[in-house]
């Protein structure tokens, strides 16, 4: 199970890519768009297949 806690520490600190994040926490990157979608917090850029969060300030 993933550590929620974790992955959005971790996009909230690194320019990692959705596509990484969700690769290196062995979950699909829908989940976390879909996360996004809950009130989590975290933005994201679309540029190309390329994904990034932004946090918030």
């Amino acid at each position: 199970m993933a550590n929620w806690d974790d992955i959005k520490s971790e996009w909230e600190t690194t320019k990692i890519t959705l596509a990484a994040l969700a690769e290196k926490h062995d979950i699909k990157r829908g989940t976390l768009k879909s996360r996004k979608s809950q009130g989590d917090g975290m933005p994201i850029i679309v540029t190309g297949t390329s994904y990034t969060f932004i946090p918030l300030l």
